[in-house]
């Protein structure tokens, strides 16, 4: 089966201007005699039989005579509307249908999209948390890391003296205590 397709802006507009052009509502159908047929009895004598069809006013009919009998006529936009309505009627449920599954399918995005963004803020929030880890260790690490840099500075230096290695040696060792005694920010988050 194809799918519904969506009228055309024009084809909208159309149908929109039969409808604005045709008598306002409230219309009526209703049954009437519309003339006779030649026919038999069962005994097959002749006889006439009605025949009747359905009309549909509205409010503005245009009366005129026939034969002595009034007869009533629709004006020209009434007619055609109603002679649009047979292909008018369809193709405006098909279009409402066309959009009723793009509507289902844009909703289906948009949920997916929702979906997408969530997950996407869950990831960042897990980031966050393994950010916030990793400066905590680096902070933890700084210490260690200026006193080796001083100690290895001062050991290759030019101004190396043997008698102040002990007080670079303590504070890299104090530096490194405090450290191992500090919690492992990732233990702790983990």
């Amino acid at each position: 089966m194809t799918p519904p397709t969506p009228l055309s802006a024009a084809e909208l507009a159309e149908i929109a201007e039969r409808a604005e052009k045709a008598t306002k509502a409230p219309w009526h159908t209703f049954e009437t005699c519309i003339g006779y047929v030649d026919t038999e009895t069962p005994e097959g004598e002749p006889d006439e039989e009605e025949v009747y069809g359905w009309f549909v006013t509205g409010p503005t009919e245009i009366h005129g005579d026939n034969f002595g009998e009034e007869v009533t006529f629709w004006n020209e936009a009434d007619s055609t509307f109603v002679a649009a309505a047979r292909s008018d009627i369809p193709a405006l449920l098909a279009h409402a249908a066309a959009l009723a599954e793009e509507n289902a399918t844009l909703t289906q995005h948009l949920a997916q999209t929702i979906d997408n963004y969530s997950a996407a803020i869950d990831a960042v929030g897990k980031n966050q948390s393994q950010l916030a880890a990793a400066r905590a260790t680096i902070e933890r690490q700084r210490p260690v890391v200026e006193a080796s840099t001083t100690f290895y500075d001062y050991w290759m230096g030019e101004d190396f003296e043997i008698d102040k290695i002990q007080d670079y040696s303590d504070a890299w060792l104090a530096a490194m205590k405090v450290y191992r005694a500090a919690p492992d920010q990732e233990a702790t988050d983990g």
